[in-house]
């Protein structure tokens, strides 16, 4: 029988710690932060390019007070927020677990398909959340581009990794239960009927 040493067991905390957080950081502070700098940027371009400024102080987002958009912004990121801790809870109440795509550990991955919840309407509602709180963040910095183009463009690339890398892992998991899911639930527009 083996015996684990105090430091291996540090450096797999560590390790696990770290893959958590280049997670966040990666979702929460660079991805967002780039979106927004080539949101800017594609504004400024294409406001030279006809001569306004599609950012700012001219632009769709000026028929409305700042004051309005910054409460739609609010709401949109708001609901988004809300979408990914009831989709986390769920998954943590159901599945004894939760999936990492990005840093997994095995402990940790789901143990039962979630059905209920957002997970009844769409099969990935943290990414949608996360899509909504992108738009709610282009409202609020009134970037078209990003609302219009990034975003659309950042959902469109995500739901491909989703259903290529994350969806055969499910797959791989789940089987038969997963496929029978997949043809009942679309991936990432919500289905509010029956």
């Amino acid at each position: 029988m083996s015996t684990v040493k105090l430091h291996q067991i540090i450096f797999k905390v560590i390790q696990e710690f770290t893959g958590y957080m280049w997670y966040a950081l990666v979702f929460v502070f660079i991805l967002p932060y780039m979106i927004i700098l080539l949101s800017r940027g594609l504004d400024y371009l294409i406001g030279s390019a006809f001569g306004v400024e599609l950012s700012g102080v001219v632009s769709l987002f000026t028929l409305i007070p700042d004051t309005v958009l910054q409460l739609i912004s609010f709401a949109i990121i708001a609901f988004g927020v809300l979408i990914i801790l009831e989709s986390t809870l769920t998954l943590a109440r159901e599945s004894s677990g939760f999936a990492f795509s990005i840093a997994p550990h095995y402990h940790v991955n789901p143990k039962k398909l979630s059905q209920s919840g957002w997970y009844s309407k769409m099969r990935h509602p943290m990414a949608f959340a996360y899509i909504l709180i992108l738009v709610g963040i282009g409202v609020y910095i009134q970037s078209l581009s990003m609302v219009f183009w990034f975003v659309p463009l950042f959902g469109g690339l995500y739901l491909e990794y989703l259903l290529m890398v994350e969806e055969k892992q499910l797959m791989r998991w789940f089987g038969t239960e997963y496929d029978s899911y997949k043809t009942q639930v679309p991936a990432l527009i919500p289905k509010f009927r029956k």
